[in-house]
């Protein structure tokens, strides 16, 4: 895990991102990876030893970082966190993800929970990761719904699922 701080460069803005918050940010990238997709690459670029240089990612990966971000602002983690919530500032205006508007399905010991929610990082799949307030989720069915929405069914999010790395997997 890191244990510095270290700069980011998101388009030609540079933001500090304290020890605390890139390990929460990497260990979110790792929770939100899936096959084919640039969350691992974006962490790996994280966990780079500092030297003070500015670090930079690609647009594929300035994309999973915006998806990383938004589950820990989705979850309440980001709270008073200066760094990361001008990481999510500066990444938004970047990639400038479009809006996705959906049902919600949440499969919960209760029976189903319905809800509207948006999208702030753009269309989900199945297999992706969204987090809420009351906890996170996995997307395990999509379907088309009315007015142009889809209807994501969602389960409890099970980190025993995801791809993570052996020291963050040990950790859980």
């Amino acid at each position: 895990m890191p244990s510095e701080s270290v700069p980011l460069l998101i388009g030609e803005t540079e933001v500090d991102l304290d020890a605390d918050e890139r390990a929460d940010l990497i260990e979110e990238l790792w929770l939100v990876q899936r096959p084919g997709g640039f969350a691992d690459a974006a962490a790996e670029v994280l966990e780079q030893p500092g030297d003070r240089s500015p670090l930079t990612f690609s647009v594929q990966e300035l994309g999973a970082l915006h998806r990383g971000l938004t589950n820990l602002d989705g979850a309440g983690k980001l709270g008073y966190r200066p760094g990361l919530r001008t990481l999510l500032e500066q990444v938004t205006a970047v990639v400038s993800p479009a809006q996705v508007p959906y049902e919600l399905v949440l499969d919960t010991s209760d029976g189903d929970r319905r809800l509207d929610w948006t999208s702030l990082s753009g269309q989900l799949e199945v297999g992706d990761r969204l987090c809420l307030p009351d906890g996170c989720w996995r997307v395990h069915s999509v379907e088309p719904h009315e007015h142009l929405r889809w209807k994501l069914f969602c389960e409890p999010f099970d980190p025993e699922d995801s791809i993570l790395p052996p020291e963050l997997a040990e950790e859980q």
